[in-house]
Protein backbone atom coordinates (compact mmCIF):
# COMPACT_ATOMS: atom_id res chain seq x y z
CA UNK A 1 0.00 0.00 0.00
CA UNK A 2 1.10 3.48 -0.91
CA UNK A 3 -0.03 7.26 -0.43
CA UNK A 4 0.00 9.32 -3.40
CA UNK A 5 -0.34 13.21 -2.32
CA UNK A 6 -1.89 15.50 -3.71
CA UNK A 7 -2.62 16.16 -6.97
CA UNK A 8 -3.48 12.99 -7.07
CA UNK A 9 -4.71 11.97 -3.34
CA UNK A 10 -4.78 8.12 -3.49
CA UNK A 11 -4.16 5.59 -1.09
CA UNK A 12 -3.35 2.59 -3.80
CA UNK A 13 -3.56 -1.03 -2.85
CA UNK A 14 -2.50 -4.13 -4.29
CA UNK A 15 -2.12 -8.07 -4.33
CA UNK A 16 -1.54 -10.16 -1.05
CA UNK A 17 -3.40 -13.25 -0.12
CA UNK A 18 -7.17 -14.22 1.16
CA UNK A 19 -8.58 -17.11 2.33
CA UNK A 20 -8.61 -18.82 -1.42
CA UNK A 21 -4.95 -17.61 -2.67
CA UNK A 22 -2.29 -15.00 -3.29
CA UNK A 23 -4.35 -11.62 -5.28
CA UNK A 24 -3.09 -9.68 -8.55
CA UNK A 25 -5.61 -6.79 -8.19
CA UNK A 26 -5.69 -3.75 -6.39
CA UNK A 27 -7.86 -0.75 -5.80
CA UNK A 28 -7.34 3.06 -5.19
CA UNK A 29 -8.96 5.47 -3.13
CA UNK A 30 -9.88 8.57 -3.59
CA UNK A 31 -9.43 10.59 0.04
CA UNK A 32 -11.23 13.75 -1.40
CA UNK A 33 -14.23 11.72 -1.84
CA UNK A 34 -13.99 8.42 -0.07
CA UNK A 35 -14.67 6.78 -3.13
CA UNK A 36 -12.87 3.54 -4.18
CA UNK A 37 -12.01 2.51 -7.64
CA UNK A 38 -10.27 -0.88 -9.26
CA UNK A 39 -6.75 -0.74 -10.72
CA UNK A 40 -6.83 -2.73 -13.97
CA UNK A 41 -5.65 -5.82 -14.57
CA UNK A 42 -1.74 -5.53 -14.57
CA UNK A 43 1.65 -7.80 -15.69
CA UNK A 44 2.49 -9.55 -12.40
CA UNK A 45 1.86 -12.64 -11.30
CA UNK A 46 -0.46 -13.14 -7.79
CA UNK A 47 1.64 -12.63 -4.88
CA UNK A 48 2.28 -11.57 -0.77
CA UNK A 49 5.17 -10.24 0.94
CA UNK A 50 6.01 -7.82 -2.03
CA UNK A 51 6.73 -3.96 -1.26
CA UNK A 52 5.24 -0.82 -2.43
CA UNK A 53 6.56 2.79 -2.72
CA UNK A 54 5.42 5.24 -4.44
CA UNK A 55 8.35 7.56 -6.90
CA UNK A 56 6.32 10.89 -6.62
CA UNK A 57 4.62 9.76 -10.02
CA UNK A 58 3.44 6.04 -9.78
CA UNK A 59 3.98 2.98 -7.44
CA UNK A 60 6.24 0.34 -7.40
CA UNK A 61 5.61 -2.91 -6.72
CA UNK A 62 8.66 -5.60 -6.16
CA UNK A 63 9.42 -9.04 -4.95
CA UNK A 64 7.40 -11.26 -2.80
CA UNK A 65 6.04 -14.71 -2.97
CA UNK A 66 4.39 -15.27 -5.81
CA UNK A 67 2.21 -17.87 -7.49
CA UNK A 68 3.13 -20.20 -10.93
CA UNK A 69 0.09 -21.98 -11.37
CA UNK A 70 1.87 -25.16 -10.33
CA UNK A 71 3.81 -23.78 -7.23
CA UNK A 72 5.25 -20.52 -5.19
CA UNK A 73 8.42 -19.17 -5.72
CA UNK A 74 10.36 -16.24 -4.43
CA UNK A 75 10.62 -13.81 -7.06
CA UNK A 76 12.24 -10.77 -8.32
CA UNK A 77 10.30 -8.80 -11.17
CA UNK A 78 8.41 -5.95 -10.42
CA UNK A 79 5.84 -3.40 -11.94
CA UNK A 80 4.94 0.15 -12.00
CA UNK A 81 0.93 1.81 -12.00
CA UNK A 82 0.64 5.37 -12.77
CA UNK A 83 -2.32 6.46 -11.21
CA UNK A 84 -3.31 9.07 -13.58
CA UNK A 85 -3.04 7.55 -16.69
CA UNK A 86 -4.18 4.24 -15.08
CA UNK A 87 -1.28 1.97 -16.33
CA UNK A 88 0.96 -0.62 -15.81
CA UNK A 89 4.49 -0.92 -16.84
CA UNK A 90 7.38 -3.56 -16.38
CA UNK A 91 10.35 -3.01 -14.63
CA UNK A 92 13.47 -3.77 -15.85
CA UNK A 93 15.33 -7.21 -14.42
CA UNK A 94 18.51 -7.22 -15.80
CA UNK A 95 20.67 -6.84 -12.59
CA UNK A 96 18.14 -6.86 -9.90
CA UNK A 97 18.40 -8.27 -6.30
CA UNK A 98 18.17 -12.18 -6.14
CA UNK A 99 14.52 -13.27 -5.57
CA UNK A 100 13.41 -12.22 -1.96
CA UNK A 101 10.33 -11.52 0.18
CA UNK A 102 10.10 -9.71 3.65
CA UNK A 103 12.48 -7.08 2.58
CA UNK A 104 13.17 -3.14 2.84
CA UNK A 105 12.09 -1.25 -0.08
CA UNK A 106 12.06 2.80 0.04
CA UNK A 107 12.13 5.68 -1.70
CA UNK A 108 15.51 7.55 -2.44
CA UNK A 109 15.71 11.01 -3.66
CA UNK A 110 19.26 12.18 -3.85
CA UNK A 111 19.76 13.67 -7.15
CA UNK A 112 21.26 11.33 -9.82
CA UNK A 113 21.06 8.42 -6.95
CA UNK A 114 17.39 8.68 -6.91
CA UNK A 115 15.66 5.43 -7.50
CA UNK A 116 13.55 2.73 -5.61
CA UNK A 117 15.86 0.90 -2.89
CA UNK A 118 15.77 -2.82 -1.99
CA UNK A 119 17.66 -4.55 0.91
CA UNK A 120 17.98 -7.35 3.15
CA UNK A 121 15.15 -10.37 2.48
CA UNK A 122 14.81 -13.67 3.05
CA UNK A 123 14.83 -16.03 -0.02
CA UNK A 124 14.46 -19.92 -0.43
CA UNK A 125 17.04 -21.22 2.72
CA UNK A 126 18.65 -17.92 3.46
CA UNK A 127 19.02 -14.34 4.41
CA UNK A 128 19.95 -11.62 2.46
CA UNK A 129 22.13 -8.62 3.08
CA UNK A 130 22.95 -6.81 0.00
CA UNK A 131 20.13 -5.03 -2.44
CA UNK A 132 19.86 -2.83 -5.10
CA UNK A 133 19.01 0.57 -6.30
CA UNK A 134 16.14 1.12 -9.81
CA UNK A 135 16.65 4.38 -10.86
CA UNK A 136 15.62 5.47 -14.11
CA UNK A 137 14.64 1.97 -15.80
CA UNK A 138 18.21 -0.25 -14.85
CA UNK A 139 19.15 -1.61 -11.94
CA UNK A 140 22.75 -0.59 -9.21
CA UNK A 141 24.14 -3.36 -6.96
CA UNK A 142 23.75 -1.71 -3.04
CA UNK A 143 26.61 -2.60 -1.15
CA UNK A 144 26.16 -5.71 1.48
CA UNK A 145 25.49 -4.90 4.95
CA UNK A 146 28.62 -3.89 7.35
CA UNK A 147 29.83 -6.10 9.73
CA UNK A 148 25.68 -6.80 10.48
CA UNK A 149 23.99 -9.71 9.77
CA UNK A 150 22.02 -10.42 6.61
CA UNK A 151 18.24 -10.14 7.56
CA UNK A 152 14.55 -9.87 7.30
CA UNK A 153 11.62 -7.74 8.81
CA UNK A 154 13.91 -4.71 9.28
CA UNK A 155 12.90 -1.24 8.40
CA UNK A 156 14.93 1.88 6.57
CA UNK A 157 13.94 5.46 5.94
CA UNK A 158 15.61 7.90 3.99
CA UNK A 159 16.72 11.20 5.67
CA UNK A 160 18.41 13.16 3.12
CA UNK A 161 21.07 12.18 2.50
CA UNK A 162 21.17 9.12 4.60
CA UNK A 163 19.39 5.53 3.95
CA UNK A 164 18.84 4.00 7.70
CA UNK A 165 18.01 0.60 7.99
CA UNK A 166 17.69 -0.54 11.24
CA UNK A 167 16.43 -4.19 13.21
CA UNK A 168 14.99 -7.30 12.31
CA UNK A 169 15.68 -11.15 12.84
CA UNK A 170 18.76 -12.91 11.10
CA UNK A 171 18.52 -16.79 9.79
CA UNK A 172 19.14 -18.20 13.02
CA UNK A 173 16.20 -16.67 14.53
CA UNK A 174 17.89 -14.28 16.79
CA UNK A 175 16.37 -10.53 17.19
CA UNK A 176 18.75 -7.56 16.11
CA UNK A 177 19.54 -4.66 17.49
CA UNK A 178 22.01 -2.51 15.54
CA UNK A 179 21.68 -1.32 11.49
CA UNK A 180 23.48 0.50 8.75
CA UNK A 181 23.50 3.61 7.30
CA UNK A 182 24.10 4.78 3.64
CA UNK A 183 25.67 8.25 2.76
CA UNK A 184 24.11 8.88 -0.51
CA UNK A 185 26.72 12.24 -1.45
CA UNK A 186 29.46 9.55 -1.69
CA UNK A 187 29.93 7.36 -4.98
CA UNK A 188 29.10 4.70 -4.53
CA UNK A 189 27.47 5.43 -1.41
CA UNK A 190 29.32 4.58 1.77
CA UNK A 191 28.08 2.41 4.73
CA UNK A 192 28.96 2.32 7.87
CA UNK A 193 27.00 0.53 11.21
CA UNK A 194 24.44 2.60 13.29
CA UNK A 195 24.29 2.58 17.10
CA UNK A 196 22.69 -0.43 18.90
CA UNK A 197 19.78 0.72 20.54
CA UNK A 198 16.75 0.55 21.32
CA UNK A 199 16.27 -3.44 22.16
CA UNK A 200 16.44 -5.72 19.78
CA UNK A 201 13.31 -6.55 17.82
CA UNK A 202 11.27 -7.43 14.20
CA UNK A 203 7.89 -6.69 12.87
CA UNK A 204 8.20 -2.98 14.39
CA UNK A 205 7.49 0.68 12.48
CA UNK A 206 10.08 2.87 11.72
CA UNK A 207 9.30 6.41 10.17
CA UNK A 208 11.46 9.71 9.39
CA UNK A 209 10.05 12.78 11.43
CA UNK A 210 11.57 15.78 11.73
CA UNK A 211 15.16 15.15 10.52
CA UNK A 212 15.10 11.67 13.15
CA UNK A 213 14.67 7.68 12.48
CA UNK A 214 11.43 6.78 15.01
CA UNK A 215 11.13 2.69 15.62
CA UNK A 216 8.10 1.93 17.90
CA UNK A 217 6.94 -1.47 18.38
CA UNK A 218 7.48 -5.33 17.08
CA UNK A 219 8.31 -8.09 18.50
CA UNK A 220 11.27 -10.37 20.45
CA UNK A 221 11.54 -13.55 22.00
CA UNK A 222 9.45 -12.51 24.47
CA UNK A 223 6.45 -11.23 22.79
CA UNK A 224 5.18 -7.78 21.50
CA UNK A 225 6.86 -4.41 22.09
CA UNK A 226 5.35 -1.18 23.00
CA UNK A 227 8.38 0.62 23.76
CA UNK A 228 10.44 2.27 20.53
CA UNK A 229 13.16 5.19 20.32
CA UNK A 230 14.92 7.71 18.04
CA UNK A 231 17.81 8.32 16.34
CA UNK A 232 18.81 11.72 14.72
CA UNK A 233 21.94 10.90 11.50
CA UNK A 234 23.00 14.15 12.07
CA UNK A 235 24.68 13.37 15.24
CA UNK A 236 26.38 10.69 14.37
CA UNK A 237 29.90 10.45 14.21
Amino acid sequence: MVYAGAPVSRVIVWGGSSGSGYLNNGAALDVTTNQWTALPVGPLRARMEHSAVWSGSSMMVWGGYANTGSESVHVNDGASYDPVVATWTMLASNSAPRPRLRHQALWVDSGASSGMMVLGGSGVSTFFGDGGLYSGTSWTPVSDFFGVDARAFATAVFIPPWVLSWGGQNYSGQFDDDGVVYDTRQTPWTVARLPTAPSARAHHTAVAVDGRMVIWGGRDSTGYLGTGAWLNPAALP
